[in-house]
């Protein structure tokens, strides 16, 4: 019992918890996915009225898509996403894979951005 009340506070509270590191690199994803889609956007031959507006829906489309997957995410639990990690890191701290995939996601938008950090 005590190990099914101290696994459950880990995985809701604190700053480092998976379920807050997976919320914040799903809504970084989001937000470089729109960056791309509003630079083909703007490059296309469409109106600009045009152009505000499909972003604008745009906009609404993902940050929405990423609330509702954050908040499935939240029923569910994170059972299955420490099962899923420790497949990958074996008796490795999941915090090594959301370390990993931060940098990627800093490289990532180094490279939207047109920066270079290296």
């Amino acid at each position: 019992m005590a190990e099914k009340t101290r696994r459950s506070k880990s995985s809701q509270g604190g700053f480092l918890s998976h379920r807050k590191l997976v919320a914040i690199e799903a809504l970084l994803l989001a937000a470089w996915g729109k960056s791309q889609l509003t630079d083909a956007i703007l490059a296309s031959g469409m109106e600009n009225w045009v152009k505000v507006l499909v972003v604008m829906g745009m906009t609404v489309g993902l940050f929405g898509g990423v609330l509702l997957f954050l908040e499935s995410l939240t029923k569910s639990g994170v059972q299955h996403g420490h099962s899923f990690v420790k497949g990958f890191t074996g008796s490795g701290s999941a915090l090594l894979v959301h370390t990993v995939v931060f940098v990627l996601l800093f490289v990532l938008y180094a490279h939207m951005l047109r920066v270079s950090v290296f």
